[in-house]
């Protein structure tokens, strides 16, 4: 008997319930779903005949390789004619579309939560350079006030402060230049360009439905 819990374990209990559901729908009788099979069908395992209950199979036949959903058990096992034979493409633009509907709410809350976090990189972006900026002019000036202090006798000292002095300087300056060209190459509002790329992250209904609608045969 297994006593769940006794020992510690590589995955959960649940993990592991999980997986053993999966291989029992994936087995290949019709009480289960069966294993994903190569084709483009969408509903295969998922539709049951109406007259029998049996699952429908998916076929695909002619030249352009339509598919069909077939109730074709009761053929396979007893030789008896089957319930009945549908045409898939428009039962999948159905379900399709119903799908798409249902997501269209977190399709918008993609798009809203992708440009949220776009913003708030580039703020910390900006508030990461003020603080830069903001060191460079405190060396900067620090470097002078040390560079006016010095005795004029020490001409020694005054040499190597003045140097520092005009390091600090020139490095104040590349660093603004490096955030100008910052502020041009990633502005802190958002472009058009990446707006409309945001968009069409969020608003991926139409590529999919046209992905799940394609033709079996142009895949």
């Amino acid at each position: 008997m297994l006593i769940p819990h006794r020992f510690p374990a590589y995955i959960s209990w649940e993990r592991l319930a999980a997986i053993q559901q999966r291989l029992a729908d994936n087995r290949a009788i019709a009480e289960a779903f069966g294993a994903p099979r190569e084709g483009p069908s969408l509903l295969v395992g998922l539709l049951v005949c109406g007259r029998c209950g049996r699952r429908l199979l998916a076929a695909y036949g002619g030249k352009a390789n339509h598919l069909r959903y077939t109730c074709m058990r009761a053929t396979i096992d007893y030789g008896v004619p089957g319930c009945l034979s549908l045409a898939g493409a428009f039962l999948e633009r159905f379900v399709a579309a119903q799908v798409m509907q249902v997501l269209q709410p977190a399709s918008l809350e993609l798009s809203m939560a992708a440009e949220q976090t776009l913003r708030a990189e580039r703020e910390q972006l900006e508030t990461h350079w003020h603080q830069r900026l903001e060191r460079a002019h405190y060396n900067a000036q620090r470097a002078a006030r040390q560079y006016e202090a010095v005795e004029p006798d020490n001409r020694l000292v005054a040499r190597e402060l003045e140097r520092h002095w005009e390091e600090a300087l020139r490095h104040e300056q590349q660093l603004q230049e490096e955030y100008a060209r910052f502020r041009r190459e990633r502005p802190l509002e958002l472009t058009a360009p990446e707006r409309e790329a945001i968009l069409c992250l969020g608003d991926f209904r139409e590529s999919l439905y046209w992905l799940i609608t394609l033709p079996s045969h142009a895949l």
